[in-house]
């Protein structure tokens, strides 16, 4: 019998990170790759995940995937939709930025933990399903 492999957080982040973009790219969402970080607050390491900035119509989706829904397509309006449906899922994060540049609007979401990402990841399959 072999012995169990073992994942260095760092592996088990960037793993997360993959199950989070292939979870968005089921539900017909193609953002770029999320973010992956290691934050130290007080001596206490932690790791953290974004999913990468989104376009406006993107926000409306994943939203409404999440279970929410956006009543005006600004991008404020879908940012602050989305915050609620993270919310109504359980999962309390700070709030998302929305972004206006030349290049287009943008929904930037905010940092999650590892258990936060995990409970993304399952919200979003959930939605997928249905």
């Amino acid at each position: 019998m072999s012995a169990p492999t073992l994942r260095t957080p760092q592996q088990a982040v960037l793993e997360l990170s993959r199950r989070l973009d292939d979870a968005l790219r089921l539900v017909g969402l193609d953002p770029a790759p999320s973010l992956a970080a290691l934050d130290e607050i007080a001596g206490v390491k932690s790791h953290r995940i974004r999913p990468a900035a989104l376009a406006t119509a993107q926000g409306i989706e994943l939203t409404e995937v999440l279970g929410g829904r956006v009543f005006w397509a600004d991008t404020y309006e879908v940012a602050r939709a989305l915050d609620a449906a993270l919310r109504a899922a359980g999962i309390l994060a700070p709030p998302s930025r929305a972004v206006w540049g030349t290049a287009g609007n943008r929904i930037i979401p905010p940092w999650l933990s590892f258990g936060q990402t995990e409970q993304l990841v399952k919200k979003i399959m959930q939605g997928a399903r249905q």
